[in-house]
């Protein structure tokens, strides 16, 4: 019965007006008798499917089904409740938008009609118009998604219901196998969904590695499937990289900006980073990687509450912090008054003495913020060499020198210079004219100027 479920929602659950299907279906497998835990669980996770299934598919009365999926789920475990609804809460709100612009392009459409040869009627040129608009509006992507297949499926189930109706009108047909070749081509240049498959076990080989570090491989994992499935298999990646002990914060930061820069998904982002700032937190890389994506949003409030969130939270090591400090630091000196940015350097430079016992932080000058520590580690002493015994030696005294000759010359400069002022050098006489002299036992001097000798005593 529940295959039988499965081929009717299939074939017919994109219809608007498939809720009763829905519901139907959901009814029957909450009948289904389920004997021990076993069971229990697997009748409530096949409920859960269908329900999520059911809530993102555009159709009428959507909102009774939403209603009915949040109450299933706080019956089930009201502490994961919040979680699974607010999970699929974005998903909902744009289904439920489709669904009323689906209501509207459909209305005036006759499903009810027998496909009989083109009678050339008012009455068929106007349901004629009404399924190339419909056709159209599905053409045209209403739900955003990135998955080429599922636009391929609305597209083709619109053309099926208006052929149904229209079987004998061979321009109908022509655009739908044109429009098949073309998705066809797509999905071809894409890589098929064949080679999907193929991609994807090569991924889960790789990250099935017990001896390796899987964060690169998430990574580029995340990657691919955004490429080739949208942002939606990207997300189920990431679940699983979350799951994995093995996993780095790299994982979380790639995660986030692929949210961000690909899905224009800001709120996603911060989730995401905050999700990360929970498991790591203590780990300075990925402070400063969300610091660095806040400071690109121009939030200087949000930016600032985040750097006193993570200085105050006690995760990180004191002597691991100096590098978010100096980068508050930077921050504030960018974006913030004098005021501020003294407070936190002088914030910094009491944390960093209050924490730092065993270092020394010594700021240099220069456009940026940078530092210089000098280690002292306690009980670790310098080498010693062997010394010399002190005790043992006598203290030096000089002796006079009690020699009788004496050593010079020695020149009594004052007189020297006085003789010298007072000296009159007759004309013609050089330089070269001049010279000195000393005697055998260096006690005067004498100068020769011509044929003039002036003699000077040494002391």
């Amino acid at each position: 019965m529940a295959q039988a479920y499965d081929f009717a929602l299939d074939k017919m659950g994109m219809d608007i007006m498939s809720y009763n299907l829905w519901v139907d279906y959901i009814n029957f497998l909450k009948a289904v008798e389920a004997v021990g835990s076993y069971a229990e669980n697997q009748r409530i996770t096949a409920v859960r499917k269908v329900y999520q299934r059911g809530v993102v598919n555009p159709m009428i009365n959507i909102e009774a089904l939403w209603k009915d999926y949040c109450a299933y789920e706080t019956n089930i475990n009201p502490l994961i409740a919040k979680k699974m609804t607010e999970d699929r809460g974005r998903d909902y709100m744009n289904a439920r938008r489709v669904a009323k612009e689906y209501e509207a392009v459909t209305r005036g459409l006759n499903k009810n009609l027998p496909s009989v040869p083109p009678q050339n009627t008012p009455e068929e040129a106007q349901q004629v118009d009404l399924w190339k608009k419909y056709i159209s509006w599905e053409k045209s992507n209403p739900l955003r998604t990135e998955d080429h297949a599922l636009i391929t499926k609305r597209v083709m189930f619109a053309y099926e219901q208006c052929l149904l109706c229209l079987g004998h009108h061979p321009d109908i047909w022509y655009e739908a196998a044109s429009y098949l070749e073309q998705s066809s081509k797509i999905l071809t240049e894409k890589g098929g969904r064949m080679k999907y498959e193929k991609v994807h076990n090569i991924y889960k080989r790789l990250i099935a590695v017990t001896d390796i570090d899987p964060t690169l491989g998430y990574v580029q994992y995340m990657k691919f499937a955004r490429r080739a499935e949208g942002i939606k298999s990207a997300r189920l990646v990431f679940k699983m990289a979350r799951e994995d002990n093995r996993t780095k914060f790299q994982v979380f930061v790639a995660a986030s900006l692929m949210e961000y820069y690909c899905s224009k998904e800001k709120t996603v982002a911060l989730k995401i980073f905050e999700l990360g700032l929970k498991k790591y937190g203590g780990i300075p890389e990925y402070v400063l990687c969300y610091m660095e994506f806040m400071s690109h949003l121009n939030e200087d409030n949000n930016t600032r509450v985040l750097y006193e969130r993570v200085l105050s939270s006690g995760q990180i090591q004191p002597e691991k912090s100096i590098e978010i400090w100096s980068r508050f630091l930077a921050f504030e000196s960018e974006v913030g008054d004098l005021a501020s940015i003294q407070k936190v350097e002088k914030r910094r430079t009491q944390a960093i003495e209050k924490d730092l016992a065993k270092q020394r932080v010594v700021q240099l000058p220069g456009s940026e913020v940078s530092k210089v520590v000098y280690d002292e580690e306690e009980g670790k002493k310098a080498p010693e060499y062997p010394k010399p015994d002190v005790e043992q030696m006598l203290p030096f005294k000089p002796r006079q020198n009690t020699r009788n000759y004496r050593k010079g010359p020695f020149v009594t400069m004052d007189k020297f210079i006085e003789q010298m002022k007072n000296l009159v050098v007759p004309e013609g006489y050089t330089r070269q004219n001049i010279t000195t002299r000393v005697s055998p036992f260096k006690s005067t001097i004498f100068i020769v100027i011509g044929q003039y000798t002036f003699s000077y005593p040494s002391t």
